[in-house]
C-alpha cells in the first residue's frame, strides 16, 4: 500500500506528508469498517436510525443531514482492548503508536485517545468533514472523504484483486475482509516512518488517527 500511494498523491513529483498520512488513516479506517460490518450480515446500513440500536451501532447525524455510524464496536476496531496488546491482538493504534516511536516520539507525547474520538465526533458536528485537530498549515490536501473517495477503488483492488472490474496487479494475494485491517494498519505504521523526517511523528499519529476515526464512521453506502 505504501508503495503505491506515493505515485496516486503525488503533485508535481512532489509527495506533502500530512496528505499521505491521511491517505493512510483514511483507507486504514474504513477498511476497519469494512471488517466489522462483514462480520454482521444481517445488519442493514439502509435502515440503521438515530431511534434505535442494531448489534450496537446507532445513525448520528451531522447539521448537514450526513449519516454517520456511532457505537461501542467501532471502537474496538481501532483500538485494542488489552492493557498488553500482542501482535495479533493490537489495533490501528497500537501500530500507529509504535510506528511513531520508531520515527523518535517519546511515550509522554502518545495523545489522548478519548480526545482524539471527541476532536472527531466536533469535527462531524463543526462540518469540518473530519479534518484533524492540527493546525490547518498541517491540514492534508483533501478532506479525508474526498481522500476515501478517490483512495478506497485502488486499495480495495490491491486487497481483493477487484476494483472497478479490474483485475488484480500481478504479485498480488488476494485477501479476506477480515485481514484488511491487519495489511492497513501495518501501512499506516510504515507511513508513519516513512515521513519522520518532515513531519513531527505526534502530528503524524494525530492526523493518521483522527483520520482513521473518521472514515471508520462515514457512511458506507457512499463509497
Amino acid at each position: 500500500m505504501t508503495k503505491h500511494l506515493p505515485q496516486i498523491l503525488a503533485i508535481d513529483g512532489r509527495l506533502h506528508a500530512e496528505t499521505f498520512i491521511a491517505a493512510n488513516g483514511a483507507i486504514a479506517g474504513f477498511a476497519a469498517q469494512q471488517t466489522l460490518l462483514a462480520q454482521k450480515p444481517n445488519l442493514s446500513i439502509e435502515t440503521l436510525s438515530e431511534s434505535s440500536a442494531q448489534d450496537g451501532l446507532f445513525i448520528v447525524r451531522s447539521p448537514r443531514g450526513d449519516r454517520y455510524l456511532y457505537g461501542d464496536p467501532l471502537k474496538t476496531m481501532v483500538f485494542c482492548k488489552e492493557r498488553t496488546p500482542t501482535l495479533i491482538t493490537a489495533r490501528l493504534w497500537e501500530w500507529a503508536v509504535q510506528g511513531a516511536i520508531d520515527a523518535g516520539l517519546d511515550k509522554s507525547e502518545i495523545p489522548d485517545t478519548l480526545t482524539m474520538w471527541e476532536n472527531v465526533n466536533h469535527s462531524i458536528q463543526d462540518d469540518l468533514d473530519g479534518m484533524p485537530s492540527v493546525p490547518k498549515k498541517h491540514w492534508p490536501h483533501l478532506a479525508p472523504a474526498q481522500l476515501l473517495k478517490q483512495l478506497w477503488p485502488i486499495a480495495k483492488q490491491l486487497l481483493v484483486g477487484k476494483g472497478s472490474g479490474a483485475k488484480a496487479p500481478p504479485g498480488i494475494v488476494v485477501v479476506e475482509p477480515r485481514w484488511w485491517p491487519t495489511i492497513t494498519r501495518a501501512a499506516t505504521s510504515a507511513a508513519i516512518r516513512e515521513v519522520k523526517t518532515v513531519l513531527h511523528p505526534r502530528m503524524a499519529l494525530l492526523i493518521a488517527m483522527e483520520t482513521a476515526i473518521f472514515t471508520l464512521k462515514v457512511d458506507p453506502t457512499k463509497f
